[in-house]
């Protein structure tokens, strides 16, 4: 049996919603909602010691190093989002949810390098962290969708993709 990562999942997402001529501001909308969702029931998850245990590294400045290695850098970065998705209580939605932000960040590694924004994405992530690991589910909320409306706005900014452009199939 294969490992399950909602890469994968993306990977053959990201064929259906080409076929279906699902456009990258449709992507970003569902994005921005999902991981808004899953940062609100992370922070409701019953079990405060988890909740901070989980959220623990990335309130620490020590793991928000520099990463040369770009593929390093993205699975830190894909860490911070799956480890919130953990705790949201719900592995279909998890799993299902992570898939546009691993399409983003996929197409985002093949046209640019993200890593221009590692200091803002790992203060959000610092920011976003607290909120859940103290129960602030509506704070968490907020602090995600602002997060990935700035991400966002970078990609359309440095890549110059037309919001009403098909999600390409890469």
């Amino acid at each position: 049996m294969g490992e399950v990562d909602s890469a994968h999942l993306g990977r053959v997402s990201a064929l259906f919603y080409n076929m279906s001529g699902a456009t990258y501001g449709e992507l970003f909308e569902a994005w921005i909602w999902a991981e808004g969702e899953l940062a609100d029931r992370a922070a409701r998850n019953p079990d405060a010691a988890v909740r901070q245990k989980a959220m623990e590294p990335f309130v620490e400045d020590g793991e928000h190093q520099h990463h040369d290695d770009l593929a390093v850098y993205l699975e830190a970065h894909a860490g911070f989002h799956h480890a919130v998705a953990g705790l949201a209580g719900n592995r279909v939605l998890a799993l299902s949810l992570e898939t546009y932000g691993q399409i983003v960040a996929h197409h985002v590694a093949v046209l640019d390098d993200p890593r221009e924004l590692s200091n803002v994405l790992f203060d959000d992530h610092r920011n976003i962290a607290k909120a859940v690991g103290a129960g602030h589910s509506r704070q968490a909320r907020e602090l995600m969708e602002n997060h990935l409306r700035g991400v966002a706005a970078y990609c359309r900014e440095r890549l110059n993709s037309a919001l009403d452009s098909p999600v390409e199939w890469l």
